[in-house]
């Protein structure tokens, strides 16, 4: 599972392709969000937070739809999957 980190604007997520594996893009700038690309090019933010020691606790997605602006996708991030 490739991984990037970089900041996500609505241009970074309409520009994400599908590739062979499931990969994530992480903002640089917002620790824990990021767009999860599928093998068939669905797109998906998501959320993640941490506790101390660096153990990923919880991971919670919205599945974007054509033109939906990063900050929807950040309206809500605690709401389950």
């Amino acid at each position: 599972m490739a991984k990037s980190n970089i900041r996500i604007t609505k241009r970074v997520v309409g520009e994400l392709k599908a590739g062979e594996k499931e990969r994530f893009v992480w903002d640089s700038e917002l620790i824990g969000f990021g767009v999860r690309v599928s093998p068939k090019g669905l797109i998906t933010y998501v959320y993640q937070y941490f506790l101390e020691g660096g153990r990923a606790v919880s991971r919670s997605a919205r599945t974007v739809r054509p033109g939906l602006p990063r900050q929807r996708g950040r309206k809500r991030p605690d709401l389950p999957v």
